[in-house]
């Protein structure tokens, strides 16, 4: 019986992660292009800094911050060429956001250099809500 309960637990064990990998939103049915594998570069740099500013500013570090902001501010240089992976044709509303995002990046950097609290705490909203909207329409 022991021996019955170890093979189900393997066997819905690897079904589980068949199952996982085969879902259509984590892998790409064709070869990644080399502007492909770029935007998920950028956007991986710019999450990673995005995590950087965040810890920095809660330890009170804005020179730290400041210089995470100006790689967002680099790696988010080229969004707007993207080809994005969802609603494809809606473009101009990508380009929107964008414009948006890259304002309040701007925004941002200034109020860190300006060590200005309450323009920080919402310029960081802001950031941070350009960037789930974006994801919910486009990622």
């Amino acid at each position: 019986m022991k021996i019955y309960f170890y093979f189900l637990v393997v066997y819905l064990l690897f079904t589980g992660i068949a199952v996982s990998a085969d879902i259509p939103s984590h892998r790409h049915d064709k070869h990644l292009t080399r502007e492909m594998k770029q935007q998920h570069h950028n956007m991986s740099v710019i999450n990673k800094q995005w995590n950087i500013v965040k810890k920095a500013l809660q330890k009170g570090d804005l020179k730290s911050a400041g210089s995470a902001m100006e790689k967002i501010h680099s790696a988010s240089a080229n969004i707007e060429k993207f080809k994005v992976h969802r609603n494809a044709d809606k473009h101009e509303e990508f380009l929107q956001e964008y414009r948006s995002f890259i304002e309040n990046i701007k925004t941002l950097k200034d109020s860190i250099r300006k060590k200005d609290d309450k323009a920080i705490n919402n310029s960081m909203d802001a950031v941070q809500e350009n960037c789930n909207h974006c994801h919910v329409l486009f990622r």
